[in-house]
Order: C-alpha cells, then sequence, then structure tokens
C-alpha cells in the first residue's frame, strides 16, 4: 500500500496570520495577476526559508527569490509561490510518514476494493486531507491534493486521534490490499507508529490553537 502513493506533508499554521496575511496577498496576486503586492511577504519570509534550509545554504531558484528578483506572473507560478509560502510561513513541518490507505482501512474508513474513502467526512480523512479545501479568496489552491483544518477542526481531530487504540488494530484488516500476512504485520506496525505521530502533532497544534494543513505531493 505503500508504493507509488504520494508524500503526505502537515504544516501547522497561526490561523490568524494565514487569514490576515497569507491569503489576501496571494488573492491580490491572483486577481491582478502581479507579484507585486507579495514582496513584502517573500521578503519576510526569506529568513525563515534559510532556517527551513540549514545547514545547507538556501536554493537559489526557490520560488520567493525569484519573486524578489521580478519573476513574471503566470498562474503555475502562482501555485509554486503558494506553495512554498504555506511551507515557510508554517510554524511546524513534521517529519511524519503516513500511508493514508492503511490507517483508512484500519479505521473502516475506506472499502474493502481499495477505493476512495467511504466516509470523506471522517475525522481520519479529515486529519490525513484536511476538512476544506484550501482558498486564497475567491482561488483555491490544489483542491483534491490539499485541504485544511481550521482550529476548532484541529481540536475535533486532536481528540479523536488520541482516544485511538492502535493496539486493538488487525492486520487482517489489511488483507485485502496486501500480497502477504508478513506484508500486513510490516504495515500494521508502521501505521501504529504513524498514528502516534500524528496525534501528538494534532495535539499541539491544538494547544497552541493553530489549523492544519494537509498536502500530497
Amino acid at each position: 500500500m505503500n508504493g507509488r502513493l504520494p508524500m503526505q506533508y502537515f504544516l501547522a499554521h497561526d490561523m490568524s496570520y494565514f487569514d490576515g496575511e497569507i491569503a489576501p496577498v496571494l488573492a491580490r496576486c491572483r486577481s491582478r495577476r502581479s507579484f507585486a503586492c507579495a514582496r513584502t511577504l517573500c521578503e519576510r519570509l526569506l529568513p525563515r526559508a534559510e532556517r527551513f534550509h540549514a545547514p545547507y545554504a538556501l536554493p537559489a531558484d526557490i520560488w520567493l527569490r525569484l519573486v524578489l528578483e521580478g519573476k513574471p506572473y503566470d498562474r503555475r507560478t502562482w501555485r509554486l509561490l503558494a506553495g512554498e509560502i504555506l511551507i515557510y510561513a508554517a510554524t511546524e513541518v513534521p517529519a511524519i510518514q503516513v500511508c493514508p490507505p492503511t490507517l483508512l482501512a484500519l479505521v473502516g474508513q475506506i472499502s474493502t476494493d481499495g477505493s476512495k474513502p467511504q466516509a470523506t467526512a471522517g475525522l481520519m480523512a479529515n486529519a490525513l486531507f484536511g476538512h476544506d479545501d484550501i482558498r486564497f479568496g475567491a482561488f483555491f489552491y490544489r483542491p483534491g491534493s490539499a485541504g485544511m483544518n481550521r482550529c476548532r477542526e484541529t481540536a475535533r481531530i486532536a481528540d479523536y486521534l488520541v482516544s485511538l487504540d492502535p493496539a486493538s488494530w488487525s492486520a487482517n484488516a489489511l488483507l485485502p490490499f496486501l500480497e502477504s500476512e508478513d506484508d500486513c504485520r510490516e504495515e500494521l506496525a508502521l501505521a501504529r507508529e504513524s498514528v502516534k505521530d500524528l496525534a501528538e502533532f494534532y495535539s499541539r497544534a491544538c494547544s497552541s490553537r493553530q489549523m492544519v494543513i494537509c498536502e500530497s505531493v
């Protein structure tokens, strides 16, 4: 089940900064078809980008820098710049490795034929993919590949994840997806570890009254 799945990233964000700074700036860029209004935000985030990449040098081709150097507007660059801003403005980017189909199967939110989750509003699905689409004003960011959980939803998910009992999960739930019982047991062990990390991350975000962005890359 881990085969060719995209990587799943989780980003904690201060909701007031997202609503008051990030979203309005990116909305203006898109509506005006210009990056001029993003220059101040890009300048503020450069030091964070440097810390994010430390101890290595900041790549010369990051979009923050290219925009500051006068990169002209186009929709693809807007999307890539938005992705960078979400990463560098995040208060936490934990290294959590998850396999969404595995976790969804173990909590009963995916059908046995491996299709999409049966209950896309389920709390595990929300924890992995977000409750809402990400929008900057009227403009959507990567619908279907990125979502967000605002503070209220983050709190509900934190409570849900903490309430789970991974020790009670059975490898048999994974038999429809994997080739052998050994694969099922190995995947189960990884799932138990990842859901523990995910619960701790959401609990930290909840305690700090932060929102969570989920993105598949």
